[in-house]
C-alpha cells in the first residue's frame, strides 16, 4: 500500500536481466565478443585490476597530481611502470673468465657454416 500511496512503478523483482535495453547487456555482449576475438583480454583486464595504484585512478583525494614535477623522485602511490630500471651491470648468464675453461669441454667447433 505504501508503494501504491508514493506511485512508486512496479518492476520485477529480477533488475538485471527482465528488462530490454540494459547497458549491462550490451556490456555482456561486447565481453563475449571480446572472447571469442581475442582469447586472454578479458583474463588481462581482470589481472590489470588488481595492479592498481592511486594515480592510476585520477582521484585528487587519493593522490596529489598537482605535486608531481618533472624530474621528480618516486612518488608514493604513484605508477612505476615508467620509471627507469637499475640494469645489472652483467649480462644475465655471464660468467667469469675462470669458468669459461670449465665449459669449453661443451661446445662445439664450428668449422663452416653454409
Amino acid at each position: 500500500r505504501f508503494a501504491e500511496a508514493k506511485a512508486f512503478p512496479i518492476i520485477p523483482c529480477n533488475l538485471c536481466g527482465s528488462q530490454p535495453n540494459l547497458q549491462r547487456q550490451v556490456i555482456a555482449d561486447m565481453l563475449r565478443d571480446w572472447d571469442k576475438r581475442y582469447p586472454g583480454r578479458i583474463e588481462t583486464m581482470f589481472s590489470a585490476m588488481q595492479n592498481v595504484v592511486p594515480s592510476h585512478l585520477c582521484d585528487t583525494n587519493l593522490f596529489d597530481f598537482k605535486g608531481i614535477t618533472h624530474g621528480s623522485e618516486v612518488v608514493d602511490g604513484g605508477d612505476l611502470a615508467f620509471d627507469r630500471e637499475e640494469i645489472p651491470l652483467q649480462p644475465a648468464g655471464w660468467q667469469p673468465e675462470e669458468d669459461d675453461t670449465a665449459l669449453e669441454a661443451l661446445r662445439l667447433d664450428v668449422i663452416e657454416v653454409k
